[in-house]
């Protein structure tokens, strides 16, 4: 973690407008994954999933950032579920 913010605050520093262009193109070698196998998360597709006796209406999911809990909160039938956990 001290390598990245020490980083950063290279790079911040360098944020003027004669070292604009040669900081904006070492910035990404600074934070990509190390090694290269660990770069940033890419989604590789979409995955529905369908159940035919599951009647939910009013889907809605959150992520609160400054807490880290994700929400998931459905009504099915007469009951409104919510499912909170905690995610890092």
């Amino acid at each position: 973690m001290t390598k990245h913010v020490s980083n950063l605050r290279r790079i911040g520093l360098a944020l003027v407008p004669t070292r604009l262009w040669s900081t904006c193109t070492k910035a990404p070698s600074r934070f990509y994954g190390s090694p290269k196998a660990q770069e940033a998360y890419q989604p590789i597709g979409d995955l529905l999933l369908s159940f035919d006796d599951a009647d939910v209406t009013e889907y809605r999911r959150e992520l609160d950032m400054q807490t880290g809990v994700a929400t998931v909160r459905y009504r099915q039938g007469d009951a409104v579920i919510t499912r909170q956990v905690f995610v890092s």
